[in-house]
């Protein structure tokens, strides 16, 4: 008996020892393992990459979209291993930079772990909500870096512009008028908060309410050397200040009227941004452009995408000044001001400014314009790599609720364009009279083309030249000589056609049969969205056309059993992509 209470204690005491023998067994088994041997800069490297990922994963750029989640769970994937990942992770101030604002406990643990490190901030002010007073809020989190860490912010994003539909409503500011007042109050606290230098910053980003109060301090304007990319909406700053040698990315936007940049500013500022790639402007002043025939025009070797958003002379004096380089790849016209027709003095100032846009369009972007789209926007294609090839930069022109105005600047414009090299020309928010289609049909190129509606003027152009060399009296030269494939949009076939007795169906068959016979083959007819036609009409157009497309909507109910025989033979119309990519 005495022997088994003493064996009892001596066990007891000697737990200890066979416990601390266990975690050094463990500790031995986790070094073998082959997780636990990769070399600390290795792992850290792995650590970044699949933090990166975790950074653009919907969960974390959007938590509150996802409150059922934990955009936080990549911490417990590297810290919570094994004791050499967590010691790799402590070890790593960079892993904690980028600051969650979403959860200011871990925001502030985080400032914490990065030990002097550049930090990323991005703050969304529309999804503050209600805290108990013992939980800090991201707002006070913010206020905490913007006081005593401004130095260390690498890249800062602020969103405090107010939209109804991202309105949080568990708040108690929910009521809109509330949260744009609040919005305003902390983009104006903030804006003095930030009056001291940031050496570091290389990405500013500031999304407030239009308000002549937000006005960027001049000692953190004049340290932006390094920045590469600066987002401004609903704020200024003075431009005079300014410096941006190494910016890559501009964007203007919402500025304030009093706020924003005249031309010569904005001219002055780009001379200075020799590694400019990207640049969107809104709403510039002056349009006059006073002392701008003064400046050297300014070449921008880097430049590959601009957006404007301006008056219609505005936009050709920036062109004239600007030498795009051959990097160019994409150029936005935005909502671009165009005068209304009633504006007749005005009207005759911009037809001269939309003939010089055209012609910078076509000689002031390196390539030829090979493919043209008039849809809303104004879209053309230009290749620098010459006839045939995919297009290398896009231009677009936004028309809606002006495209009377282009129109009535007749071929003036087309001219301008140079589109001689034209290969696709797709038409579809306007309606051209025949001297429109006829300067097109002069194109030696166009191969293919895309309309809807235009039935009666087209199909005019298309026999023009065509039906007189039949009867061998002297007439106008064939029009759309190249022409290979045509898809029509929304074609009334069933109506009337521009001779007496024909309807635009019987119309398209004689064009195609006189164009055939003179040697002009069409190889396809697409037919989409076309009214209805009579069945002995289409067959005869499968017998001049190689190969004919079309839908239901081209049958006629009317037409019985014949139609529905025949339809087993109709093809059906193919996906736009297998023609054609924009």
């Amino acid at each position: 008996m005495l022997s088994a209470v003493s064996h009892k204690h001596i066990h007891k005491a000697q737990m200890p020892v066979h416990g601390m023998n266990i975690e050094h067994y463990k500790n031995r088994y986790n070094t073998l393992n082959i997780t636990c041997r990769i070399s600390s800069e290795t792992l850290a490297g792995i650590f970044h990459e699949f933090i990166q990922i975790a950074h653009n994963d919907p969960w974390y750029l959007y938590p509150e979209r996802y409150s059922d989640r934990q955009p936080m769970r990549w911490v417990r994937a590297v810290s919570h291993v094994c004791s050499h990942w967590r010691s790799v992770a402590l070890s790593t101030p960079t892993l904690w930079s980028n600051l969650p604002m979403y959860n200011p406990k871990w925001a502030l643990e985080m400032i914490e772990r990065s030990r002097g490190t550049y930090l990323i901030v991005k703050y969304d002010g529309m999804f503050e909500g209600p805290r108990s007073p013992q939980t800090p809020t991201s707002y006070a989190v913010l206020s905490h870096v913007f006081k005593s860490h401004f130095s260390r912010v690498k890249s800062l994003v602020l969103r405090l512009r107010f939209a109804m539909n991202n309105c949080n409503l568990d708040n108690s500011l929910s009521n809109p008028f509330h949260q744009e007042r609040r919005l305003k109050e902390s983009s104006t606290r903030l804006l003095a908060l930030a009056q001291q230098t940031a050496p570091l910053m290389k990405h500013l980003e500031l999304l407030f309410e239009p308000s002549e109060e937000n006005m960027f301090p001049n000692n953190m304007v004049m340290d932006f050397s390094n920045l590469d990319a600066l987002i401004l909406e609903g704020c200024g700053m003075d431009w005079g200040l300014i410096g941006l040698r190494n910016i890559k990315t501009l964007s203007l936007s919402y500025i304030p009227a009093g706020l924003r940049p005249s031309m010569i500013q904005l001219l002055g500022i780009l001379s200075q941004t020799p590694f400019l790639e990207t640049l969107k402007i809104a709403d510039l002043t002056d349009p006059v452009g006073r002392g701008i025939s003064s400046l050297v025009p300014i070449s921008l070797v880097h430049l590959e995408h601009i957006e404007l958003s301006c008056d219609l002379p505005s936009c050709v004096l920036f062109f004239d000044t600007i030498l795009f380089s051959g990097k160019a790849s994409r150029i936005e016209l935005e909502h671009t001001v165009l005068p209304t027709l009633a504006t007749l003095n005005y009207f005759e100032i911009s037809v001269a400014s939309m003939k010089r846009l055209a012609w910078r369009i076509q000689d002031g972007v390196e390539g030829l314009l090979l493919k043209l789209m008039l849809r809303e926007k104004m879209l053309c294609l230009k290749s620098r790599l010459g006839v045939g090839s995919e297009p290398t930069t896009r231009i677009e022109i936004d028309l809606r609720e002006h495209g009377e105005f282009l129109i009535a600047l007749g071929n003036a414009f087309w001219q301008s364009l140079r589109i001689d090299q034209l290969e696709f020309l797709e038409v579809e928010d306007f309606k051209f009279n025949t001297n429109v289609w006829m300067m097109f049909g002069d194109l030696p190129h166009l191969e293919e083309l895309f309309v809807r509606s235009n039935e009666c003027p087209l199909l005019e152009v298309l026999s023009c030249g065509i039906e007189v060399a039949q009867t061998g009296a002297p007439g106008p030269r064939p029009s759309f000589v190249a022409l290979k494939r045509l898809t029509t949009f929304g074609w009334a076939l069933h109506k009337p056609g521009s001779h007496p007795g024909e309807t635009i169906a019987m119309q398209m068959v004689n064009c195609f049969k006189f164009r055939r016979s003179a040697g002009l083959h069409l190889e396809s007819l697409v037919l989409e969205e076309s009214r209805k036609a009579n069945n002995t009409t289409l067959a005869e157009l499968r017998k001049v056309i190689g190969e004919v497309y079309g839908d239901s909507d081209c049958w006629n109910s009317s037409a019985g059993s014949e139609s529905e025989t025949e339809s087993s033979e109709w093809e059906t119309v193919p996906d736009e992509n297998d023609f054609f990519e924009e």
